[in-house]
């Protein structure tokens, strides 16, 4: 699943916030004027209208992605100013934001189609179930983790292909656990391998094992990563969580990252590691 460039906020429903941001979009669209100076007016109202109700559904960075830009100021200070530069800076403006609209609506009804046909047990493994289980993620027992006999969908953000492909330069002193003398270099390689030929289609749903099956959840153009990479685990399937509207779980045998999944309104699975 591509995630869309707009993300609601926590707890916020996914169809709402398309219908919030259809119905900008076409005040956009219908956006008119006798004059430079009436549209200058229609534009601020515009403007300020859709700040006012896109901030309760999307957090304050994406409200200037999608409204608050450097045209937007500049047109703030416009009033008075050449009715020909006014004219063109407007329509330039509705251009702009009706592309910017269009491709996070687009992105957001895809990602509504992708999550209604999401099973309803989701589960994200931290990286260190990839790297430190005495056996390979995929020999797991997913349905003894998830505790149900349903299908189970297990997901992949990028910053754990980030973090595993980090783990290829680890020493080889570094190894699986105290049981298992695995060196961690070579286990995610072959991790690393095993989850990019199972995803040579990215969009693809592979089988795990019978009745669990992979996703990755792919990060749009112009993500900006936490660097931190357990907070960005906890980011991605937080967003997640808000867009299929049921719970999702992190898998990891990390306490902190158990406690931080937790906080975050989560749901946590522990393992031993």
């Amino acid at each position: 699943m591509l995630f869309s460039s707009v993300t609601p906020l926590p707890n916020t429903d996914l169809m709402n916030v398309i219908r919030v941001l259809e119905t900008q979009a076409q005040s956009l669209a219908n956006l008119q004027g006798r004059d430079a100076s009436d549209r200058l007016s229609a534009y601020h109202n515009w403007a300020s209208q859709g700040s006012s109700q896109l901030r309760y559904v999307v957090d304050l960075a994406q409200v200037e992605h999608l409204i608050d830009t450097r045209r937007h100021d500049f047109l703030f200070d416009m009033f008075g100013g050449p009715q020909a530069l006014i004219n063109y800076s407007i329509s330039a403006e509705q251009e702009d934001r009706a592309r910017v609209f269009a491709e996070a609506l687009d992105g957001l009804r895809a990602v509504a189609e992708s999550c209604g046909a999401m099973p309803e047990a989701l589960f994200i493994p931290d990286t260190n179930i990839y790297l430190h289980q005495d056996v390979y993620f995929h020999e797991l027992n997913w349905h003894e983790i998830a505790g149900t006999s349903d299908e189970v969908r297990v997901l992949v953000p990028m910053a754990v292909m980030r973090e595993i492909d980090k783990a290829k330069r680890a020493p080889g002193n570094k190894t699986v656990s105290f049981t298992n003398r695995e060196a961690i270099r070579d286990r995610a390689r072959l991790a690393s391998k095993r989850i990019r030929t199972s995803f040579e289609n990215p969009q693809s749903i592979p089988e795990l094992a019978t009745g669990v099956t992979m996703e990755l959840l792919m990060d749009p153009r112009g993500h900006r990563a936490i660097e931190d990479s357990d907070s960005e685990i906890i980011d991605r399937a937080l967003a997640l969580q808000t867009m299929a509207g049921r719970k999702v779980s992190v898998v990891t045998t990390d306490g902190n990252m158990q406690f931080g999944a937790h906080v975050a309104g989560l749901g946590a699975i522990l393992l031993p590691g």
